[in-house]
């Protein structure tokens, strides 16, 4: 057996000679998740649950459940988005107990919003859906997840609907009838009857929002 002993010069990696191909413009987007290329099944199920005639508003992804696994899959709906920043929902007027609920004509009002594409990794009751709370007798309404995600697309972490299936349950039912109902998160304190009354229902203006989990 021969046995050379090299210099620490030999070791060194040559890349004078690909100088000329490293000073180079890029010619890919940098941004660009090409899933065209990577992930092409992806590619194809978020393109197919885009579709107008998609028969399911629902679609199960196997990924790591990490932010920056999410946000991947949020810019490649984005990039499929044919209807994104399109005005929806609507506002709801609180005067005392009586609440009043009419269509968005402005991106201002408080349960407006554009259509868009919303991932989050784990939430709770209240950043899902939203929540109304009640002090001194005033009544406020802070909007969820499911607002924000209003006639767009919502990427949730499926570990998030698996812990807490309940939330799963009520976001299925949402979906499913196209309408948000404001419900007590505290049953041993529920909320006003007039209120609830009042916003029963919440329109979400014919358009369909997908769930990606």
């Amino acid at each position: 057996m021969t046995i050379t002993k090299l210099a620490w010069r030999d070791l060194v990696p040559d890349t004078d000679s690909y100088q000329e191909i490293f000073a180079q413009p890029h010619l890919i987007d940098e941004n660009d998740p090409l899933f065209s290329d990577t992930q092409p099944r992806l590619q194809f199920a978020l393109e197919q649950l885009l579709h107008t005639r998609a028969s399911s508003s629902f679609m199960l992804a196997k990924a790591p459940e990490e932010s920056e696994y999410l946000n991947l899959i949020a810019d490649a709906a984005r990039a499929l988005q044919s209807d994104a920043s399109q005005l929806v929902g609507g506002h709801y007027e609180v005067s005392g107990h009586t609440i009043r609920l009419r269509n968005a004509v402005s991106a201002d009002d408080n349960f407006a919003t554009l259509t868009q594409v919303v991932a989050a990794d784990w939430v709770e009751a209240e950043q899902l859906f939203g929540c109304l709370r009640q002090f001194n007798g005033d009544i406020t309404l802070q909007p969820g997840l499911v607002h924000q995600a209003n006639g767009g697309i919502l990427i949730i972490s499926l570990r998030t609907l698996l812990a807490q299936p309940l939330l799963w349950m009520r976001l299925k039912n949402i979906v499913n009838r196209g309408r948000f109902d404001w419900v007590a998160f505290d049953e041993s304190r529920p909320l006003p009857l007039c209120a609830f009354d009042a916003i029963e229902a919440e329109s979400h203006s014919g358009r369909r929002t997908r769930i990606i989990g």
